[in-house]
């Protein structure tokens, strides 16, 4: 049963592009889907429960302000939004190398209030 919930995780995670999420205190598992082609995305944010799409896919949330949250990805180019009600978005590219990491903070800044 352990084995079946894994597997749909992992199909799901595919289906919305993300190849794997993981937070501070996982480590990834290596296995099939993690290999040459595929890269890791070290996300830093100050905002808590933020959206983070990747190729316009929501990928998750932001963890606790200034806790890191790490994607694993296929190597290249990829889109970087991440938004939350009340904040501008941040917005970037970022190239993921391959058995590599790439490590991005994004700061969102508050609104100014509406008069």
């Amino acid at each position: 049963m352990y084995l079946r919930a894994i597997v749909v995780l992992a199909v799901t995670a595919l289906l919305a592009g993300c190849i794997v999420s993981i937070t501070d205190h996982q480590t990834p598992r290596v296995g099939t889907i993690v290999g040459e082609t595929h890269g890791t995305l070290e996300l830093t944010s100050n905002v808590e429960g933020a959206e983070v799409y990747i190729d316009g896919d929501l990928c998750g949330l932001t963890d606790r302000a200034f806790h890191t949250r790490r994607f694993i990805l296929d190597a290249g180019s990829h889109d970087l939004v991440v938004q939350k009600p009340q904040f501008e978005n941040y917005h970037t590219t970022v190239n993921v190398p391959a058995n590599g990491s790439t490590r991005v903070t994004a700061t969102l800044k508050p609104l100014a209030p509406s008069a």
